[in-house]
């Protein structure tokens, strides 16, 4: 009859204490939430490429625990561009904003949009998991409501995003092209 040989104590003692080891390495060397969000807004301040799903993701959340990241760049405005815009304009088909959701349900969203490549433009807005349909026959501006429940005793921003049908284009440099936010209030945003 053979006999197994079991690894005795020391050996499973080792082993172990290497997994963990390698386990603790492995959480020193994730990058952490909020330093990921510094890269990311240090990247649209540059003007770089939109967000991709991940990057929203990691900001959502930084912004959800950490609301003084957002609070800093809306400034006085309640709804504005992440990326850089120009003079409140943003061409990107898919772009992503924020916003200072007030203690009411519903957040109201008005666009002006200008230069379609082509009529009639849809826009999708997403925040939070709800989200409204602007449809536009020609250049002008809509507004829908984003069905949010009330965010309690204090407005708390949040991030939101939006997917127009089309692209933009102008034959004249000097003209305004693309979508850009309207507040009732302060004018336009940015």
């Amino acid at each position: 009859m053979r006999r197994r040989w079991l690894p005795g104590g020391g050996f499973v003692l080792l082993v172990a204490s290497w997994s963990g080891l390698a386990a603790f390495l492995a959480w020193g060397l994730a990058e952490p939430d909020l330093d990921r969000a510094w890269w990311i807004l240090s990247r649209t301040d540059r003007g770089a490429a939109e967000l991709t799903a991940g990057d929203a993701e990691v900001l959502a959340r930084c912004i959800e625990r950490h609301p003084a990241l957002a609070r800093d760049r809306l400034g006085d405005k309640r709804l504005k561009h992440l990326a850089r815009t120009s003079g409140g304009w943003s061409t990107a088909p898919t772009s992503h904003f924020l916003v200072l959701r007030g203690r009411e349900a519903g957040l109201r969203v008005a666009l002006e949009a200008r230069g379609a490549s082509s009529w009639p433009l849809t826009v999708e807005v997403s925040v939070g998991g709800a989200g409204c349909r602007l449809e536009y026959p020609q250049a002008g501006t809509q507004e829908c409501v984003v069905p949010l429940p009330s965010s309690g005793a204090e407005e708390r921003p949040v991030l939101g995003r939006l997917a127009a049908s089309g692209g933009f284009a102008t034959s004249d440099p000097e003209e305004s092209v693309g979508l850009r936010f309207v507040e009732p209030g302060n004018g336009y945003g940015s």
